[in-house]
């Protein structure tokens, strides 16, 4: 009981190659086996059991002719009867995928964003220097940059350390250059994927560029100097340990009739009061975790 033969016959072998309306060179083959059965099993079963015969090509198996050329369907049909299945093994090709060219996206992504100067430069206040509250808000394009290649091996700490950092240094890529905390990193997600019998990492990056650091300060956080106090000198004193340091001394700023101020005021660099033609000051900090884009090689 079982199956008898199995013999692999030339009727209806093919194979051909082709562009596909693409660049890339596209191979197909098929290959064809005459499966005969005896009597005594279930016949309904016999398509998977000629199928799952070991002398049948399986699934991502490569072809004898090209390594990357492997199977993507096998299928069986009765032909002259129960006991005579044929089977069919339909081969396609793919270019080895770790030479493949990687996919670039450029896009923008559009968000509202707070605002604290205007286009000349100067702090969007009230004519009794007070911030709006909640804060102008105004439309941000930002660039985006999606690459998405191959790779032999997904590390998931250098995904971790890259994702959510900007850019240490000046970084070029696909002929586009930004200067250091231009760009940040969103995506540095893989997935794993198979291509006749190589197994590999689809691995995309995607970086949001904010290179106007004049209008939203970068990726920096940023926000006009301004509170209800102002430093008035420095004084020393003896720590617990004896150790004599110094410290700032601050004074609670008034208004004219000697009331303290119900809105924050202005203050400059030094945290002193800004007078009425004073320049405003703006406070700036890195946030984001800086690394070397250079490193991730996608030039």
């Amino acid at each position: 009981m079982g199956i008898l033969t199995v013999i692999e016959d030339w009727q209806g072998l093919n194979g051909g190659i082709s562009t596909g309306g693409t660049n890339e060179t596209i191979r197909r083959c098929v290959r064809n086996f005459t499966v005969d059965f005896s009597e005594g099993d279930i016949p309904c079963c016999r398509p998977h059991i000629a199928c799952d015969d070991e002398r049948i090509p399986k699934m991502w198996e490569t072809h004898p002719y090209d390594d990357w050329m492997y199977v993507i369907d096998v299928h069986a049909n009765a032909t002259e009867g129960p006991l005579t299945f044929r089977v069919v093994a339909n081969y396609s090709y793919v270019a080895y995928p770790l030479e493949a060219a990687p996919v670039i996206e450029w896009r923008f992504a559009t968000s509202n964003e707070p605002v604290d100067k205007d286009a000349a430069g100067d702090p969007i206040i009230n004519t009794v220097e007070e911030s709006p509250d909640p804060p102008i808000t105004k439309e941000v394009n930002d660039l985006i940059l999606r690459y998405t290649r191959n790779e032999e091996f997904f590390d998931t700490a250098t995904a971790k350390k890259y994702k959510g950092a900007v850019n240490e240094d000046v970084w070029t890529v696909q002929g586009q250059t930004f200067q250091p905390g231009e760009v940040r990193c969103n995506i540095f997600d893989g997935r794993q994927t198979r291509a006749a019998g190589l197994v590999f990492w689809q691995v995309t990056y995607e970086f949001q560029i904010r290179d106007n650091p004049d209008d939203l300060g970068g990726w920096k956080l940023r926000f006009l100097n301004q509170g209800f106090r102002e430093k008035t000198g420095t004084e020393t004193y003896l720590d617990d340990e004896g150790i004599e340091k110094e410290r700032f001394l601050y004074a609670t700023i008034k208004d004219a009739e000697g009331s303290p101020l119900s809105q924050p005021t202005l203050l400059d660099g030094d945290g002193k009061k800004i007078p009425k033609d004073g320049n405003p000051w703006f406070m700036e900090y890195d946030i984001f975790k800086k690394e070397t884009f250079n490193n991730l090689g996608l030039g």
